[in-house]
């Protein structure tokens, strides 16, 4: 049996409603769970962008690509997982900070060079962009300060 990995599947479909319905259902018939999507509007309003992640089989991953490309809205799609495409994702981080730790965070966050989105006497959110192993990189420098909360909006990407 193959080893699943992760995988991003970029598309452009047509701004329609239903759209993400059919191209949900389809990842559903198949027993594949979606771990992110990001969607929305490209320089063309008639048309979004689609970021999709799902960890399976690489041989599977050929499979959906070419279902998806039988969904009538569905323009062009892609896997991007090699070289040749630009790939980042936001991630928000709430930290615990307390009068104690503050200095050492705002020195922490300016080494790690993520931006301070918000700040109150008790707690920091963190803005973070950048691919899976920054935003990993960053829990795991400030886990030690106690992280109350992490959203991660999945990838986006774009061809070079």
């Amino acid at each position: 049996m193959m080893e699943s990995s992760k995988h991003v599947i970029m598309m452009r479909v047509d701004n329609r409603p239903g759209v993400l319905s059919r191209i949900a259902g389809l990842f559903t018939r198949r027993g594949y769970n979606i771990d992110s999507l990001v969607t929305g509007p490209t320089e063309d309003r008639s048309v979004y962008q689609m970021t999709i992640t799902v960890i399976c089989e690489s041989d599977i991953i050929d499979l959906l690509i070419r279902q998806l490309g039988r969904i009538t809205d569905v323009i062009d799609v892609c896997c991007a997982d090699g070289d040749g495409y630009v790939k980042s994702e936001i991630m928000l981080l709430r930290v615990r900070c307390s009068p104690q730790t503050r200095a050492a965070m705002l020195m922490a966050a300016d080494i790690m060079k993520t931006e301070i989105a918000s700040m109150d006497a008790d707690s920091m959110v963190l803005k973070v962009t950048g691919d899976d192993v920054r935003c990993r990189t960053v829990i795991e420098a400030f886990s030690e300060y106690g992280i109350e909360r992490v959203i991660r909006s999945g990838p986006v990407g774009i061809g070079t």
